[in-house]
Formats: C-alpha cells, structure tokens, sequence
C-alpha cells in the first residue's frame, strides 16, 4: 500500500463544523496552525457564521452543506486535500461521503462510531486503496483513543483472554443533535460483540455496574451498538472475547433513552422518531458546558504464568477528547506515514508516538493491574449468541 507524501501546508474541509464535535475540532486545528485554509462546512448558517464571528483573523472560509446532495459534497470536497467527518449522526451520511472522498480522490478521517457504517467503509477498503485514499473511521474518544488502550493494554499478554471496553457520558451539557441521534440508534439495535466469532445481543442488555476514575465512579452499563468489537478482533489475532457496554446520565437516564430506543426502533414513523428525539435532549440536558465522559479497558489473560487483568482509563470533556484525537490523527496524516485504503484506528495509529502526542495535549491515562483476576460477571451464554 502506498503512502502519501507529506505536505507542508494544506487545506482542510470540516464537515458538520457547526456541530459541538465540529467546533471543538476546529478550534484545535487553529491552535495547531500551519493549514493554508479550513473550509467550514454545514447546513447551519446561523452556526457558520457564528463561529465564523468568533474566528477573527483565522484562515476559515464557510461553506453551505447539503449533505443529502451529492452534487454539493463533491463540489465541497473538491476544495480541500483532506475532509474532516464531524456530520453525525453518521448512519445517515457515512456511507455516501466514503463514497464521495473515493470517487474524488481526497483523503478523509471521520468520527464515524456507527457500528453497521464502519462495517460498510471498511468493505470498500480494495476500492479505496487502488485510488490511493486514506480514509480513517472512528477517530474519537470512542471509537478512537479506546482502540487503541484496547491494544495497548493487551499487549504484554502470552495469552489474552477478553478485552471489555466500558464507555460512560455524563451528558450534563447540551449534547449535540448527532450525539443523541446515535445513542437512541444505538440502543435500538442488536449490539455487536465477538465470542469466538461475531456475534450479537440486544442493546441495553445485560446490565452490570462498571467503575470508573473518578469523579464518575460506580456506573451501570449494558451492550450498546459500537464499532469495536467488529475491528479489534482483526488486529488482535486469537482473542476470544471483545465485549462493548455503555451508560449515559445514570441508570435511570440510561434506561429512560432505552425505552425511547425501543419505542422509535425499526424505523416505525418518522414523526414518531423526531418526538423522540426531541424528548431525549431535554431530558439529557442541563445549563453546564461540559459533557464529561470516560473510556475504560480492561484486559484479561495470562502474563508470566499469572492470570492478571490490566485496566487503562480516560476521563474528559466527550468532544473535547475526541477533537484530540482527530487531530493527532491528522498529524499524522499530515506527515504522510499514512497507507492509501480504509482503516480503523487501531490499524495505523497504535504506536508509542501518538500516545506520547496524546499525553502532550493535556490527556492523562490511569492504569491498574491485578495480578489476581478478579471474578467477572455472567456472560451471554451460548444460547443467546446469534
């Protein structure tokens, strides 16, 4: 697979930027500098122009999105050497904009955390690489940074027994419209896990109660729809179990947005949908700035003989971590290390360099290890493997 050659300076497409993910990400794209233009691209104008307001002097241009014309995203694109994926929720737009950087010939790195659209662009991974494009799925908080403590962590194992990632968001902030749109998508669907093969169960099943760093602590989580037990079964070879479970707001919250889930799922009325979309943010939501949210890993297996688990955390603001990790993703690019195809994080992004980058931006990793693993709760029996 080929590798682009570095570029000095570079222009830049953000996709969604009016959004709370696209506004964070911009933001530390300015701080990092040395981009010849950042073309700001959405379907809100007032939220264009007011970040736009609060750019003064800033290399931004924006630009009017419709993403459901394909003629407006291809003439965006065209712009730009690489496009940035803020527009979620992602199983709306995922798909054709993969589509589109393909058959325009620009690289893209996207937050995409749709289990079933990662699916789908990484399918198209031959397609993608005989154009020399690179395109990056999932570069977030979660998918993204949790790839790679899943690998990390899993790392000094002689035989790894399961890796469980555990996501929490604390949603005391007005969570962006993308946001809510996939967690109730997310807890509608048949939630992907590996148990010895691909298999699934019901989102917002098999609760348990995860702890996490503080200040968030004891949690409930259960299954929710997430790209990484589809990829990191792929890189890390013979593992036998990759579970992914979630909590929002609490346990009544989380059951709160489950319920909404299952009520609009399987698509039964958009009016019906848009009701409950709407009830989610005002119940989700208080007056803070912050939505603060946690990462945490925990690996299973045997090291010198011993069963030991190890556990790596991150606890920070949900779209402020997740912008860090957009944007070391493209420095990396940037320097043109990165090979032409379709990639999750995990793939092209787990080395010591960009942990040490991570580090340098403010984001601090909490690691324990147990050199007597603890008992871990049932599991889905075989029977409800399907």
């Amino acid at each position: 697979m080929s590798a682009i050659s570095s570029r000095p300076a570079t222009k830049i497409l953000v996709l969604g930027a009016a959004g709370r993910a696209g506004r964070s990400v911009t933001s530390n794209l300015l701080a990092l500098g040395d981009f010849d233009r950042i073309f700001l691209a959405d379907n809100d104008a007032e939220g264009l122009n007011k970040l736009i307001a609060d750019l003064p002097g800033s290399p931004v241009s924006p630009r009017f999105l419709d993403a459901e014309n394909e003629r407006s995203l291809r003439e965006r694109m065209g712009e730009a050497d690489l496009v940035i994926g803020c527009l979620g929720p992602f199983y709306k737009h995922e798909r054709r904009i993969v589509e589109a950087v393909i058959d325009t010939g620009r690289d893209y790195i996207s937050l995409c955390d749709d289990s079933e659209v990662t699916a789908e662009a990484l399918a198209l991974n031959e397609e993608a690489e005989s154009k020399g494009v690179t395109i990056i799925c999932g570069c977030g908080i979660s998918p993204g940074i949790s790839n790679l403590l899943a690998c990390r962590a899993a790392s000094r194992f002689q035989s790894l027994e399961s890796i469980e990632l555990t996501l929490y968001l604390e949603p005391a902030s007005l969570l962006g419209a993308g946001t809510i749109d996939h967690i109730l998508k997310s807890f509608s669907e048949r939630a992907p896990y590996y148990h010895h093969g691909p298999a699934k169960a019901r989102a917002g099943s098999w609760e348990e109660y995860a702890e996490f760093p503080p200040p968030l602590g004891r949690q409930s989580v259960s299954f929710l729809a997430h790209p990484e037990p589809l990829t990191l079964p792929a890189v890390l070879r013979g593992v036998p179990e990759v579970r992914f479970k979630a909590g929002v707001g609490g346990r009544t919250k989380s059951l709160a947005l489950q319920t909404m889930a299952w009520i609009g799922g399987n698509g039964q009325s958009e009016l019906l949908g848009i009701i409950l979309r709407s009830a989610a943010r005002r119940f989700a939501c208080t007056e803070s700035a912050s939505c603060l949210s946690s990462i945490k890993v925990t690996a299973s297996g045997v090291e010198d003989g011993r069963e030991v688990q190890k556990i790596l955390g991150l606890v920070g603001d949900y779209y402020h971590t997740s912008a860090l990790m957009m944007l070391v993703a493209i420095e990396r690019w940037k320097s043109g290390r990165l090979p032409a195809g379709v990639h999750s994080p995990e793939q092209v992004l787990n080395d010591q360099a960009v942990f040490s980058r991570l580090r340098s931006l403010g984001l601090r990793f909490l690691i324990a290890a147990s050199k007597d693993r603890a008992s871990t709760p049932d599991r889905p029996p075989a029977a409800k493997i399907d």
